[in-house]
């Protein structure tokens, strides 16, 4: 049941609830999937950020711009930047290889024009070059045992104890460029051909190389490579979007985030990602850290139902969402772990009625659709409906309610403008996030913090939170869009956020730390709920592609 503009587009990206793991009279099975803890790597002062490689330690290196258009390397490490500067460069220094000793490889662009590679040990650098002052040299890897890897003039080198070997990828004169080397003096690197088609390649220890193009791309190009062999790259499709992908054995896995460049032994891996807020049109570039992490997901359905969607669910295991029927027919539900009723409101369009949130006491808030074809707010309490009117507004949702029966929600005024709002009894307060073109209240938790999403100038979905005088900018890193939907005692959120692709995962901010996930039995996974526990609730899509199957997680 699509809403209002905000309320639908992110509908499209998700809407569920918060529960106390759901083993109501609904139907449940476990399974366990793969998410990422997600941090940003974002330099002080940068306006562009790549990470580009890290070792077994988790210390990450890069390159960022600056407001004046430099290029500096960075190394991160236990919370703490360090810039990357080889002295006498001119305005380019890149960080791009790091090993478990921590002795840091780049490139940098010298006062004769020139590229040099370099090596930094314990703070200090050392140039290297393959043959100075003839052609341009870049470093690009480094292994524990020292071995270089990059490009010297338009070939591949690898450097074994002093060894340079140099190669072309390919065929003869294609430039190639040897980004990553692990400790068995496997690489991995780009080669274009004479058509300027660009390629990965894999060269063995043994100098045998092995073209790599994932499938169906237009460009694929590999950037790391662990111990183990797994290959880290990004790639085009045939529209041109880019997207980040792992090999394993000839296996390809696309990621939703658009590069991966460097990974690690504990799979680890690293790359920038595109996200608001928009400079003039464009939107900003950082470099994101992603490390694996396990959810164990229980899918939630009501029984025989073609179609189920919790919305909420309280601390004490009653859930509400909607349903609909075999024969097609939908409801609001409102379920406890021994029994199930529908909620339709009796004013409301058949099928419309959608309860959105529930508070401990049992109090529901959502929307259904008047006889006027228009969402209105409504609370739901002992067995009796109750409108929720807002003076001047045309349509109406409610999202969120907490234990005191605060509720948060939406409304759109007689000249179309949305807006969140707060309400606490007869006190009603307009929730408008500065610089925001529309702004929806969703989740609200015991503290009366708001967590909200809103479009900004571009019409892309931020997110942020209020906490009754301060509105505070809150997103997961690494995805275009986020919609901020549950939130708990603790201030962790449940967001919704829609990749390059458009297509929706699951996001955490939990303890200080940000995840994105996805229901293993299913597509477009849409997480709206966390209730006090920690539990996420939500909803993906199944196979058929039309209709959705609730689930509940825990990690």
């Amino acid at each position: 049941m699509e809403v209002v503009s905000v309320a639908g587009k992110l509908r499209g990206i998700a809407k569920i609830s918060r529960t106390a793991c759901l083993s109501i009279a609904l139907l449940a099975s476990a399974a366990y999937g793969q998410g990422f803890k997600i941090a940003q790597i974002n330099p002080p002062g940068a306006t562009f950020a790549q990470a580009a490689a890290l070792n077994n330690k988790g210390t990450v290196v890069g390159l960022y711009n600056d407001s004046t258009g430099a290029t500096i390397g960075f190394s991160f490490a236990s919370g703490k930047y360090t810039k990357i500067v080889f002295p006498g460069s001119v305005n380019f220094t890149r960080a791009d290889g790091v090993n478990d000793s921590g002795t840091i490889a780049g490139d940098f662009i010298g006062s004769d024009n020139f590229f040099h590679g370099y090596t930094l040990t314990n703070g200090v650098f050392t140039q290297y070059d393959v043959n100075k002052g003839v052609i341009s040299t870049s470093v690009f890897g480094i292994n524990n045992a020292g071995t270089l890897v990059g490009i010297a003039g338009g070939e591949g080198f690898i450097n074994i104890n002093g060894t340079v070997s140099l190669f072309y990828a390919g065929a003869t004169g294609n430039a190639t460029f040897t980004y990553a080397v692990n400790n068995s003096n496997n690489a991995v690197g780009q080669y274009i051909d004479a058509s300027s088609n660009q390629h990965g390649f894999y060269r063995a220890a043994s100098g045998a190389i092995t073209l790599i193009d994932v499938p169906n791309s237009t460009l694929t190009i590999c950037d790391g490579i662990n111990d183990s062999g797994e290959i880290t790259g990004w790639y085009n499709d045939s529209a041109g979007t880019p997207h980040g992908f792992t090999d394993i054995g000839g296996k390809f896995t696309t990621s939703d985030l658009p590069t991966i460049s460097g990974i690690n032994n504990s799979g680890t891996y690293l790359g920038f990602y595109y996200a608001a807020p928009f400079v003039n049109g464009y939107a900003q570039v950082y470099g994101y850290e992603a490390s694996p992490v396990t959810f164990k997901f229980s899918t939630l359905q009501v029984p025989k139902a073609q179609s189920t969607s919790i919305y909420d669910v309280n601390d004490t295991g009653t859930a509400v969402g909607v349903y609909t029927t075999s024969t097609g027919t939908s409801h609001g539900l409102d379920a406890t772990t021994k029994s199930e009723k529908n909620i339709d409101d009796p004013k409301a369009q058949a099928g419309t009625t959608s309860p959105e949130a529930i508070n401990a006491s049992g109090v529901v808030v959502g929307f259904y659709t008047n006889s006027g074809g228009n969402p209105q707010a409504f609370e739901y309490k002992s067995g009796t409906y109750t409108d929720i009117n807002i003076s001047g507004a045309t349509q109406s949702a409610a999202y969120g309610i907490n234990d005191s029966g605060e509720i948060s929600g939406l409304f759109v005024d007689a000249s179309g403008n949305q807006h969140g709002f707060l309400l606490n009894g007869t006190k009603f307060t307009q929730l408008d996030v500065p610089s925001a073109v529309e702004s929806l209240g969703w989740g609200i938790n015991n503290s009366g913090t708001v967590a909200l999403q809103w479009v900004d100038s571009v019409g892309e979905f931020e997110s942020s939170t209020y906490n009754g005088s301060t509105y505070t900018t809150v997103a997961v890193p690494g995805f275009i869009e986020t919609g901020a939907h549950g939130i708990d005692k603790n201030g962790d959120i449940a967001f919704s956020v829609i990749d390059l692709d458009g297509n929706a995962h699951g996001g955490v901010l939990k303890a200080g730390s940000f995840y994105f996930f996805d229901d293993p039995t299913g597509t477009q996974t849409r997480a709206d709920g966390i209730n006090d526990g920690g539990v996420v609730v939500g909803r993906f899509l199944q196979g058929n592609g039309t209709d959705f199957d609730g689930f509940d997680a825990t990690f």
